[in-house]
């Protein structure tokens, strides 16, 4: 009240005429009351004053009831009649018998105001909106409800959107899978190859949940302090006995027919072509596109000779996510000797990373040259002053407009102290698909 006083006086300090009271605004509205007030007052303090005068209205309103009725000389009697003597105490239930015990407790799930009666009106109508062979078909989208049973033990116990959720798609894989045993079910998930999210194991999920919000560390063996077994860096990478099992298949040296088997094993009824872009590989493994781009991006810019194979697996991705993979081999001429490797990583959309490293470092050549012919003029990289040194790893990026991964590509590499002299090392090598390098030597 001392607000509404403090707001009143405010009003009357910037008026010349007649002093407002709140009797005043009682008949008003609150449009009316922000019309007189102005500016004079805030909206919010206009507000405050409109509901405090309509609430002092309202209980003038009852005290005038109370008084009429006090007054009334007729009721006055007729209360008097009524009240009767005795020594026998009475309450307010014998005046008016209770009914309470013939209607269901507000929080009971028997009674037609409860969640629970409330929720079965609604599947009864929710039910009907569509036809039974429509996909939004109630019955068909959650066929739980159908099964729900309406216990008071339901209505009174919580539980969270997340459990339901995990409960309503468990119910549905198993009912996909034909499984109706859980335990059996989560068998399967743990050595499952079906997706690039399995296989999971739901007791090692728990466990390394469970020790990841309790912040425990696992104690190093005995035999091994100070470095973390197998075991534990599995265990922090999420690694399950089944995932390692598949990480850990030996795949180099297997015949066409082993190799063969072994992806129908880990893709069993997928179309791996189909894989073959960013969008779908982020999709099959839940991961974002972004992450698959720098994970095939770093792969790439390795150097892939380091145990100095001629023929080498490499892949590349194009501007609109497609993914190629192409075996290249190579030949390298004039002076062969004088590289450890020599190797051109294609990047995607005409790019390529030439990778390299020197067996000997040429002080008396301190500038160096890139080019796709050998000739001077047709250089794509030169830089003055770099002495590469010897075994020492390289990667220069560099554009080839004409060039193609699918085709034959020639690499001159240039060392030399003044151009166009004769005063120079130089090393080329050609590179070109395997089919390619098969058909021409045939």
């Amino acid at each position: 009240m001392d607000q509404i006083t403090r707001i009143l006086e405010k009003l009357n300090q910037q008026r010349s005429g007649k002093t407002v009271t709140l009797a005043d605004f009682m008949p008003m509205s609150l449009a009316e009351v922000r019309s007189l007030t102005g500016s004079r007052l805030s909206r919010e303090e206009a507000q405050l004053l409109h509901r405090a005068a309509i609430k002092e209205q309202q209980n003038n309103i009852l005290y005038t009831a109370r008084a009429l009725t006090r007054a009334n000389p007729l009721l006055k009697k007729e209360m008097g009649a009524a009240r009767t003597y005795g020594a026998t105490p009475y309450g307010y239930n014998d005046i008016i018998m209770p009914r309470a015990d013939e209607f269901a407790a507000p929080g009971a799930v028997s009674s037609m105001f409860s969640p629970a009666g409330y929720l079965t009106e609604l599947y009864r109508e929710a039910r009907g909106l569509h036809q039974k062979d429509s996909v939004n078909n109630l019955d068909k989208r959650r066929p739980d409800l159908a099964k729900l049973v309406l216990s008071q033990e339901n209505l009174d116990k919580e539980i969270s959107t997340l459990s339901l959720a995990n409960e309503q798609l468990e119910t549905a894989l198993m009912a996909q899978a034909g499984q109706t045993d859980k335990n059996k079910y989560y068998e399967t998930l743990a050595t499952s190859r079906r997706s690039g999210v399995t296989p999971y194991n739901a007791p090692f999920e728990g466990i390394r949940n469970a020790l990841a919000q309790q912040n425990f560390v696992l104690p190093d063996h005995v035999l091994s302090k100070g470095a973390q077994s197998a075991a534990q860096m599995a265990l922090y990478a999420g690694i399950s006995p089944e995932l390692y099992a598949i990480l850990t298949e030996k795949t180099d040296g297997l015949s066409e027919a082993a190799t063969e088997a072994l992806l129908k094993k880990n893709f069993p009824g997928i179309d791996t072509d189909r894989l073959m872009n960013l969008d779908a590989l982020a999709n099959y493994y839940g991961l974002p596109r972004d992450e698959i781009q720098e994970m095939l991006e770093k792969y790439g810019a390795k150097t892939p000779d380091d145990s100095h194979i001629n023929t080498l697996p490499l892949h590349f991705v194009e501007t609109d996510g497609k993914i190629t993979v192409i075996g290249i081999t190579k030949k390298i001429y004039n002076h062969p000797k004088e590289f450890f490797y020599i190797d051109l990583v294609p990047q995607g959309d005409k790019q390529f990373l030439v990778n390299f490293s020197v067996k000997n470092s040429y002080p008396q050549w301190p500038n160096f040259q890139i080019s796709p012919t050998g000739y001077w003029k047709d250089e794509i990289y030169i830089k003055e002053n770099f002495i590469p040194e010897a075994g020492q790893h390289y990667s220069i990026p560099v554009i080839l407009e004409d060039s193609s991964p699918t085709d034959k590509i020639h690499i001159s590499i240039t060392r030399f102290l003044i151009k166009n002299k004769d005063d120079w090392a130089n090393s080329s090598c050609d590179f070109f698909p395997v089919n390619t390098a098969l058909a021409s030597s045939t």
